[in-house]
This record gives C-alpha cells, sequence and structure tokens, in this order.
C-alpha cells in the first residue's frame, strides 16, 4: 500500500512538471505509517509521505513547492486512503548538493525514487 502510494505521488509529480516545463533532478519519495492491533487485525494508521525534490535553480524553489504540494492533491492513491495523512515537501538546491555520492537510498518503510539526467 505504501509503495503504492509513493509511486503514484512520483508519477503525478513527474507528469505536472511535464505539463508544466519543470526541469528537476531529482525526486526521491518516502512514506511511512503506523499500524495498529485492532480487534478484527490491523488497522492503517497516520501515513506520512516525505517527498525530497533537486532542482538545479534557486530562482525556482516557490515553483517546486507549488507543484509538489499540487501533486499531493492529486495522486490518486492518496486521495483514496481513509486515514490521516502528513505531507512534508523538501526542496534543495543541486549545487548545495553536488558533494554527495551521487547516489540516492530510500531509507524508510516504503520509497520511490526518480533521477533525471
Amino acid at each position: 500500500m505504501l509503495g503504492a502510494v509513493a509511486s503514484c505521488y512520483t508519477t503525478t509529480f513527474r507528469t505536472l512538471a511535464e505539463y508544466s516545463k519543470f526541469d528537476y533532478t531529482d525526486l526521491q519519495v518516502e512514506v511511512d505509517a503506523v499500524v495498529t492491533k485492532a480487534e478484527s487485525g490491523y488497522n492503517l494508521g497516520e501515513v506520512s509521505i516525505h517527498a525530497n525534490l533537486i532542482i538545479p535553480r534557486q530562482e525556482e524553489q516557490a515553483r517546486a513547492i507549488k507543484l509538489l504540494n499540487k501533486a499531493k492533491g492529486l495522486c490518486l492513491v492518496a486521495r483514496a486512503l481513509a486515514t490521516h495523512q502528513t505531507f512534508e515537501p523538501s526542496v534543495k538546491i543541486a549545487a548545495s548538493v553536488a558533494g554527495g555520492s551521487g547516489g540516492v537510498t530510500a531509507a524508510c518503510t516504503a520509497g520511490h525514487t526518480e533521477s533525471r539526467e
């Protein structure tokens, strides 16, 4: 379920970015949730979506945040979940993260990573 949310969000953002002619370097989406025990099994509790976007230019940061939030509102899988959701968008500039290893690793329950070169 969480992988479906991450994949749907990534696809929705990519579609919006292409339609808006918005360039980005990398998008990493991580989704985690709280699972609780109930009488009839388990319930999916609060879902947290973390969208980490890397863009090439500082001047596009406000537009990036706007597109990240719009993608959250349009993601069909996230909209179908009948549970509380939190959304944490993050935008970084490519020049400020260039010193890293060049790879991106998902480090939570479910995630989806898309690099654009």
